[in-house]
C-alpha cells in the first residue's frame, strides 16, 4: 500500500475541505454504513469469480481518492467523486482504500475463483431436507467431490461444504451448483427444516458436599460479583448457604443447595453429620478483614509446639493463607481458611470487606525493580507474591513487575509478618507509536498503517497507549495528524488538547 500517497492526500484534503460527515452506502456484499466514529471499520467484499465487480457509493460533498494494494487481484475505478467500482482481476485477497478528509476506510477484498467459463450445465436432480433428514451428500459420477467448486444460491436455506454435503439451515428453496471444469452440475434443494428450541434441561448435579463436626463449612468456588447468581437451600435446618456461596452445617441430614445463573440451574447434594457436640473443637471461629485490618493470624490451641499444620484457602482470589497461618485479604467476598493437623481439619470462616480501599503503591511500567524492606520481623523470613503474573519477589525482597494489575508482596517470619500492596499501571510515551523511544513521522505512518491493515501493521499494547494523542479515546487517523503536527513543531506537547485542535 502506498502510504506516502495516502498521507499526502489526506493532509491535502484536510487543508482544502471542511469537516464533513460522510455516510457510506454500499451495494453488493457489504452491509451497513461507515460513520465518523467508525474510522477503523473493515468492510468485507467477496467476489466469486475474476471479472465480477461491486459498486461502492458514499454520500457527502468531498472527493474521495481510491487505492488498491494489489491490482493483480482487484482494481478500483472511480466512477464519480463519491463512488467507485471494485473489479476482480485474479484469485486471492487484497485491500482497497478510500481516503477521506478525516479517516481511512479499508475494504478487504477476497476473490474466490478464477474466471468462470461454464459451457454446459447438467441437472443432477433435487433434494428435500427435513428435521428428520437435515443433510444429504451429493455424488457426481466419475468426479471426486473435493475437485469441484461448490456454491449455494441461498445460504440461509442450505449450505454446502467442499465434500458436497448439503445441510439445511432454514425453510425455502435454493440451488446448489458444483462446477467442475467448464461444466456446472445443478441440484435443486427444497428445505422443510425448522430450527426448534431445545427443551428445558434438568438441573445438573455439580458435586457432593460433606459436612461434619470437623468440617462445618465449605465454599462454592467460582462465584463472582460480576455474574449474578441465586442460591438456595431445600432444608435450612440441615445447611444454609450465603449470598457468596458459603455452605454451613446447621444439623444432621441431607439437602440440596441450588445455584441458578443465566437461565441454567445446578445443585450440590449436601450430606451433614453435624451435631455441634464434637469433642474436638475444630471451629476456629470467624475472621473479618477490611482496609483497616487487611491481615490476621490465627492459631490452633491444644496442639503441641512443632506440630505440622497444612494451611489452605477455599478461594485464594478472596483471601490467601500463608503456611504459618496468616490470612491476607485479596478481594471482597467470603471463603474458608482450613488447617489440617493429621486427620483433623480445623476451619475458620473468612469475610473480606472494602479490599479495594487497602492502601496501594502505584508502579508505572512492566520490568521495574524495587526493594521491599519489611523491617525487623524476626528470623527465617520468607518473601512471596499473591499474584506472580503481576509481580515477583526473590529471596532478598527484590520486586520485579511482570504485568499490570494489583497484587501484594508478603514477608513472613516465625514471629511476624509484613506486606505491601502494589498496583502496576502501564507507562506511556505519548506519540511513540512504534516504541523506538523517538517521536517522528515514522510514528504517524505506523498509526495509519495499523488502521489500514491491522493484521500486517498491528500496534503493540504499549504502542496503542502511546499512539492515542488527540485527546479522544481510541487510535484514529486524527492521532496520526497530531503526531505530524508535533513533528512539524506546530504544537509543543503531547497529548494534544482536543478543544484546541478544533
Amino acid at each position: 500500500m502506498n502510504y506516502k500517497k495516502i498521507i499526502a492526500t489526506a493532509a491535502a484534503v484536510c487543508m482544502t475541505a471542511s469537516c464533513a460527515v460522510v455516510n457510506c452506502r454500499v451495494s453488493g456484499n457489504i452491509t451497513g454504513g461507515v460513520h465518523a466514529e467508525e474510522q477503523s471499520q473493515d468492510n468485507a467484499v467477496t467476489l466469486n469469480y475474476v471479472g465480477d465487480s461491486v459498486p461502492i457509493t458514499f454520500t457527502g460533498s468531498v472527493k474521495i481518492t481510491w487505492y488498491s494494494d494489489d491490482d493483480s487481484i482487484a482494481t478500483v475505478t472511480p466512477t464519480s467523486d463519491l463512488s467507485a467500482e471494485i473489479t476482480a482481476t485474479g484469485k486471492g485477497s487484497t485491500a482497497v482504500y478510500a481516503v477521506l478528509p478525516d479517516r481511512l476506510i479499508r475494504f478487504g477484498v477476497t476473490v474466490l475463483h478464477e474466471k468462470s467459463e461454464v459451457t454446459s450445465t447438467v441437472d443432477v436432480g433435487s433434494v428435500t431436507l427435513t428435521n428428520q433428514q437435515k443433510s444429504a451428500e451429493v455424488k457426481l459420477t466419475g468426479i471426486e467431490a473435493s475437485d469441484a467448486v461448490w456454491t449455494s444460491s441461498d445460504t440461509s436455506v442450505a449450505t454446502v461444504d467442499e465434500k458436497g454435503v448439503i445441510t439445511a439451515v432454514g425453510k425455502g428453496t435454493c440451488v446448489v451448483q458444483a462446477q467442475y471444469g467448464n461444466t456446472g452440475y445443478i441440484i435443486n434443494v427444497t428445505s422443510e427444516y425448522e430450527e426448534k428450541e431445545e427443551p428445558g434441561k434438568e438441573p445438573q448435579l455439580l458435586g457432593t458436599v460433606e459436612l461434619s463436626d470437623k468440617i462445618k463449612s465449605q465454599q462454592i468456588t467460582g462465584i463472582t460479583p460480576e455474574v449474578p447468581v441465586t442460591l438456595s437451600s431445600t432444608d435450612e435446618t440441615v445447611a444454609t448457604v450465603s449470598a457468596s456461596g458459603l455452605i454451613t452445617a446447621v444439623g444432621s441430614g441431607s439437602c440440596r443447595i441450588y445455584i441458578e445463573s443465566n437461565g441454567t440451574t445446578g445443585y450440590f447434594e449436601v450430606v451433614s453429620t453435624y451435631t455441634g457436640n464434637s469433642q474436638a473443637n475444630t471451629d476456629l471461629g470467624s475472621v473479618t478483614l477490611d482496609s483497616e485490618t487487611p491481615s490476621r493470624k490465627i492459631s490452633i490451641s491444644g496442639i503441641p509446639d512443632g506440630t505440622a499444620v497444612s494451611w489452605s484457602s477455599s478461594d485464594s482470589s478472596i483471601a490467601i493463607v500463608t503456611k504459618r497461618g496468616s490470612i491476607i485479604a485479596v478481594s471482597d467476598g467470603e471463603c474458608v481458611a482450613s488447617a489440617k493437623v493429621g486427620d483433623v481439619e480445623y476451619t475458620a470462616a473468612v469475610k473480606v470487606e472494602n479490599a479495594g480501599k487497602i492502601p496501594s503503591t502505584e508502579i508505572k511500567g512492566v520490568g521495574q525493580k524495587l526493594a521491599f524492606s519489611p523491617g525487623d520481623i524476626g528470623e527465617n523470613t520468607e518473601f512471596f507474591s499473591t499474584d506472580e503474573s503481576i509481580l515477583t519477589v526473590d529471596g532478598s525482597g527484590t520486586i520485579t513487575t511482570v504485568g499490570t494489575g494489583t497484587a501484594s508482596v508478603i514477608a513472613e517470619s516465625d514471629t511476624g509478618l509484613s506486606f505491601m500492596r502494589f498496583t502496576v499501571v502501564p507507562s506511556c510515551f505519548y506519540g511513540d507509536a512504534n516504541c523506538d523511544d523517538v517521536v517522528d513521522i515514522a510514528d504517524a505512518t505506523i498509526i495509519l498503517q495499523s488502521i489500514g491493515n491491522g493484521d500486517k501493521y498491528a500496534l503493540t499494547e504499549q504502542g496503542q497507549l502511546n499512539a492515542d494523542v488527540d485527546g479522544n479515546p481510541g487510535v484514529t487517523a486524527r492521532d496520526s495528524l497530531v503526531v505530524q503536527m508535533f513533528d512539524a513543531k506546530l504544537i509543543s506537547a503531547l497529548p494534544a488538547d482536543s478543544s484546541a485542535l478544533g
